[in-house]
């Protein structure tokens, strides 16, 4: 999947074009939109509606076949919308495009808020979350294919994942190139790392 540099923001309240919404009104809420290598991409978020979401995403104009993710603001939402909200991204290859099934996510912005299951069908950049109360799981889990491998090519200001409160658990299946970080009432630890994790 190529990177792309350029950005550009979803109109407030609106649904435009390229997304279209799956589960209009009842949680979990899902969005759907084609990548830059046309696989067909689904963000789904266990709290809030569509709006919420469509409101939190960032992705760049169209190039090649589609569009990238820069971004996923969830803090843009009214305090309490995403709280413990589970994140699931994936994608599947379009069989009218020769995709490779997987979606590469820039940034997941959630500070100051405690995420569930964080799942995502390709590369993360960089996750930030977790709110002030360090006894509570910031993330309960993080699964990718890859963590940071694009570094800021995808959207993310570095490949920094910072999260207030511990990680319940950190799945990576291939590449995990950068750091991260969790905060706990003891200590705060720093994984920082460039290697090819076994799959």
């Amino acid at each position: 999947m190529r990177p792309n540099c350029c950005t550009s923001r979803l109109a407030p309240m609106k649904t435009p074009a390229s997304i279209e919404p799956l589960e209009p009104r009842i949680a979990p809420a899902s969005l759907t939109f084609s990548d830059v290598d046309g696989d067909n991409v689904i963000i789904t978020i266990s709290k809030g509606d569509v709006n919420d979401i469509a409101n939190a995403i960032l992705l760049s104009p169209f190039q090649g076949l589609g569009q990238q993710l820069r971004q996923l603001d969830l803090t843009t939402a009214p305090a309490g919308t995403f709280d413990g909200a589970s994140i699931t991204i994936t994608a599947t290859p379009n069989s009218d495009h020769d995709g490779d099934g997987r979606v590469n996510v820039g940034y997941i912005k959630a500070t100051g808020i405690d995420l569930g299951a964080v799942t995502i069908d390709g590369d993360l950049a960089k996750l930030g979350a977790g709110d002030a109360t360090l006894t509570t799981p910031g993330v309960k889990s993080l699964s990718v294919v890859s963590l940071g491998r694009f570094d800021t090519t995808t959207g993310a200001p570095d490949a920094f994942t910072q999260i207030q409160g511990p990680l319940g658990s950190l799945k990576v299946a291939h590449d995990m190139i950068g750091a991260v970080s969790a905060e706990t009432p003891s200590s705060s630890s720093t994984l920082s790392t460039s290697c090819a994790c076994a799959a």
